[in-house]
């Protein structure tokens, strides 16, 4: 089950200061990846995706909240709805 409702997320209106508006970038370059970028070019593109989602780890535990592996679990909610 996913910490967050991402879809939501994605189309929601935050501020820039927000970590959900952090959560919503790394949501909407997650499903860019996934449906424009050619399968032997991901791996370009992970290290953008891993540095986003460390700042939002270091952010969220620093206000002592676990740790989530949000590429991952943003894959496993596109790839159970087929939604790219």
């Amino acid at each position: 089950m996913a910490a967050f409702d991402y879809f939501a997320i994605e189309n929601g209106n935050y501020a820039e200061t927000s970590i959900y508006w952090l959560i919503q970038q790394l949501v909407k370059k997650v499903r860019y990846i996934r449906s424009q970028i050619p399968a032997d070019k991901i791996q370009e593109h992970l290290p953008e995706l891993h540095s986003l989602e460390r700042k939002i780890q270091e952010l969220e535990m620093g206000i002592g909240e676990p740790r989530i592996n949000y590429i991952a679990e943003i894959n496993q909610v596109l790839k159970a709805d087929n939604i790219y």
